[in-house]
Formats: structure tokens, sequence, C-alpha cells
């Protein structure tokens, strides 16, 4: 699951996977097991997530099938710019207070298009 998502990403930037993650997990109700803090303004962090992509990422990747939900829902979210994953992110994490008008309406359009 977590290879495929990876492989439709298509980024290296494990701040940006952490945060396409949680999204997928709280906008298409997914319930992936790992737990998911606050970063102060830039998203979320899970420590769980990081050390898998520290050690494994080869192999995540190269072991998953392209052709399954996580992989398309990874394809999806790569168009989206770092900025507008972290406001996403911090919009689900209930951060909304901490948002501009814009960063919130660009959150709610991320959400949207990802639930399409």
């Amino acid at each position: 699951m977590l290879g495929s998502f990876i492989k439709g990403f298509q980024r290296d930037n494990a701040s940006d996977v952490i945060n396409a993650l949680y999204i997928a997990d709280k906008a298409l109700n997914v319930k992936l097991p790992f737990d998911f803090e606050n970063r102060d303004g830039n998203g979320v962090e899970s420590k769980e997530i990081r050390k898998l992509l520290f050690f494994n990422c080869q192999s995540l990747v190269v072991e998953e099938k392209e052709d399954n939900e996580f992989f398309v829902i990874g394809k999806k979210m790569s168009k989206t710019p770092s900025a507008q994953l972290k406001w996403a992110a911090q919009y689900l994490r209930g951060g909304k207070v901490h948002l501009f008008a814009p960063e919130v309406k660009k959150a709610e359009d991320v959400i949207a298009e990802l639930k399409k």
C-alpha cells in the first residue's frame, strides 16, 4: 500500500509524502496504521512513516504493483504543490485558525479534488 502510493506520488520529499498520506487517510477514510502529529504550520509528521521512507523506500516501491487505488491516489496528489499539501493537512488536522482565507480555500480545493 505505502509503496504503491509512493510510486504514484513520485516525490522524494518525505514531508510531502507524509502530508499527502495524512490527507488521503483523513479525506478518503483510508485508516492508515500510523500516528500523525502537528508540525507547527508545516502540516503533519509521522515518525513511523519517516523511518519506513528512510530505511525501506526502494524496496517498498519495487515490490508494489501500479494498478491499485493507492497508486491512483498518489498519482492524483502528485500534481499538488508542497504548500497546498501542508495547508490541506493542517486544515484536516483542525488547524484552520492558523491558515489565511486563501490557504483555507486551496486546502478545501485539494481535498475536493482528491474525492472526485
